[in-house]
């Protein structure tokens, strides 16, 4: 099952132990599938800064990322509704990045109101190619 929660741009914040950088990205959705809910969005820089920040990240295979944020109404309303009708058919939540690779990330939800999420990592697995 796949349900999109955002086709349009939005900023995603990549979180380090001790600072942050904001990077654009599309086409946020949800996957379910095994059991696991993978939540996947594409980085799309919108600027020379941001590429520069989303390719350091890249060249390091996003390890020092503790996590991801995103302040977006139509995502947190949309991932809400997946957890209130579908959380007894997951047991486990994954981040899928696509950005030149997918670079799959285990993790924790962290729900911050109104309307903000935290994708804490716990665990990195090797990127795929596309």
């Amino acid at each position: 099952m796949i349900r999109n929660l955002r086709k349009g741009k939005f900023s995603m914040q990549l979180n380090y132990e001790h600072s942050s950088d904001t990077v654009g990205a599309e086409a946020a959705s949800l996957e379910l599938l095994s059991r696991v809910v993978t939540f996947k969005v594409k980085l799309k820089p919108v600027d020379l800064n941001q590429a520069f920040d989303a390719d350091r990240c890249r060249e390091k295979g996003f390890k020092d990322i503790v996590s991801f944020s995103f302040h977006d109404a139509y995502i947190w309303s949309g991932l809400a509704s997946f957890w209130k009708y579908n959380k007894s058919q997951f047991d486990a939540c994954r981040v899928e990045i696509d950005y030149g690779q997918k670079y799959t990330f285990a993790c924790e939800i962290e729900a911050m109101k109104p309307d903000r999420i935290k994708l804490h990592i716990r665990q990195i697995n090797p990127p795929q190619l596309n």
